[in-house]
């Protein structure tokens, strides 16, 4: 008997969805305290973020939504829920970013993440659900400062 799909229609349905946007407000202090943490000398602290405050933030938390369905939240969740049968676990499948305009002490930068593709595929591990997701960081005068992609493994 063939085994049910990983990839039902609710979840073909997901293509392309965009999740609500959330904003960071660069502020000296958080630039500071990440300078400390990292050890990293950094120059203009006093008019740039470095690339990492970004990179950190995006990788602080889950990005669920109620625009989703239940197994593409499980995926966001960074662990933070627990596992959807059939899946035990969830590997990060890799990233890049683009990084486009500096990021300033004072901007807020508005990050959107969108679906971009769902695949089914069969590894290893058995059979795989693979996300591959988009995020575009705005500053608050609309201008591109970073383009984020994504992808993680539900297994």
């Amino acid at each position: 008997m063939e085994p049910e799909s990983l990839l039902p229609a609710e979840l073909k349905a997901a293509i392309g969805v965009e999740l609500e946007p959330e904003t960071i407000a660069v502020e000296k202090r958080l630039v500071q305290r990440l300078l400390k943490a990292t050890g990293a000398p950094y120059p203009r602290q006093g008019e740039e973020a470095p690339v990492s405050l970004l990179l950190t933030w995006m990788m602080s938390g889950g990005r669920m939504s109620p625009r989703l369905p239940p197994t593409l939240n499980w995926l966001m969740s960074d662990g933070e829920l627990e596992p959807v049968p059939p899946f035990k676990g969830v590997l990060d499948g890799g990233g890049e970013w683009e990084f486009l305009a500096p990021i300033r002490v004072g901007d807020a930068i508005t990050s959107t993440m969108r679906i971009l593709d769902i695949k089914e595929k069969v590894g290893r591990l058995g059979r795989m659900l693979i996300v591959t997701w988009e995020t575009e960081h705005r500053n608050q005068h609309s201008q591109r400062v970073a383009l984020s992609r994504g992808t993680l493994i539900g297994y």
